[in-house]
């Protein structure tokens, strides 16, 4: 991703001009890697791409509405924050928005704050949209009050989460777990982690509960070792990418990096930690963040010999020998490691009996 478009996204005016260099961006990108798999810096650099591009559209948003007169005179600092595979910096073309604002303090909003961040969300929001990102279907928005909280609130939301254990509480805190703020005051978001690193400490067998959201998404092989492919409708013959083999990957992982107190966002930084820390030798490392590579140019539709005709759907079916060969041995390598993050929760939690 070349310097110049991530200048020109820095200072474009318009969202209109954001909406031709995000395509510009995606299209430059994929026209490099038809006939082999991304590189780290590569994959780093899209990682950079989409947080420019969530950054100006906050920073136009707050122009305009400076221009409209409807920012408040006064209001409290916020942080916007990017959740799931944002909060990762794993963002694809086919990727929705996850975001959440959380806003400095534990007292209550008056009506005009509480106004203005609704709008200021929303035109957000709707923004995105326009560029090319649709809204997450389950809510997951900072346009919904639920995710946009004071700081006082959200530790309160945290506390219910942990006390709960109910699995829609798990499945939102591990959302919230990958958050990355991408505009604002970093320092909130910062004491937000601290305050979820000290309630994992404080409640280890949540990670068993994490470990039951992680066994949700099964890399799709029997027992027996065969793909268990699509057999009716559109996707006839298919597998899919993001719930078959990116889920299974970058759930094992976070798994394990919440046991070992990683303080890591993307996956690949969650891998080298475990390298550093010893959890595993440098060619395991260095195997699980190529693997991870592979998944994440299959979501971009490339290489061309893949025949993707968009960023989840695999014809496994109607793939060449070799590329079987190459996506059956994926599997298998995933299926191994979502054994080893099973071993890993059950040895964890013996140890604190």
């Amino acid at each position: 991703m070349e310097e110049h478009l991530l200048r020109c996204i820095d200072e474009s005016q318009t969202i209109e001009n954001l909406i031709v260099l995000r395509q510009k961006g995606l299209d430059d990108y994929r026209s490099t890697i038809t006939d082999r798999w991304m590189s780290h810096s590569e994959f780093k650099q899209l990682g950079e791409f989409h947080r420019h591009l969530y950054k100006r559209v906050i920073e136009i948003t707050l122009q305009e509405l400076e221009i409209e007169g409807k920012i408040p005179k006064k209001f409290k600092p916020f942080s916007f924050v990017l959740l799931g595979s944002g909060g990762r910096e794993e963002l694809t073309s086919a990727s929705d928005q996850d975001h959440m604002m959380i806003i400095q303090g534990t007292d209550e909003m008056d009506e005009e704050e509480e106004l203005f961040y609704a709008h200021f969300t929303q035109r957000i929001a709707v923004s995105m949209v326009q560029i090319g990102l649709p809204l997450c279907e389950g809510n997951v928005l900072a346009t919904n009050r639920k995710w946009r909280l004071l700081e006082g609130e959200l530790r309160l939301q945290l506390d219910e989460w942990f006390y709960d254990h109910d699995w829609k509480q798990v499945r939102n805190f591990i959302i919230l777990y990958d958050m990355n703020s991408v505009y604002g005051d970093v320092e909130i978001v910062d004491r937000i982690r601290q305050y979820i690193y000290r309630k994992l400490e404080q409640s280890p067998f949540f990670l068993k509960r994490i470990f039951e959201n992680m066994k949700k998404n099964e890399v799709p092989l029997t027992p027996f070792g065969k793909i268990m492919i699509s057999m009716y409708g559109p996707h006839q013959g298919s597998i899919s990418v993001k719930q078959g083999m990116y889920l299974p990957l970058v759930k094992s992982i976070r798994l394990i990096s919440i046991g070992e107190q990683i303080h890591a966002n993307s996956t690949l930084s969650r891998i080298q930690h475990l390298v550093d820390q010893g959890f595993w030798d440098e060619n395991t490392g260095n195997y699980w963040s190529f693997t991870f590579l592979k998944i994440m140019t299959l979501r971009y539709g490339m290489p061309i010999r893949f025949a993707m005709k968009d960023g989840d759907h695999l014809p496994y079916s109607h793939l060449a020998a070799r590329e079987q060969g190459e996506i059956k041995e994926i599997l298998r390598s995933l299926k191994d490691l979502q054994k080893e993050a099973e071993s890993y929760v059950k040895h964890k939690l013996g140890e604190r009996r």
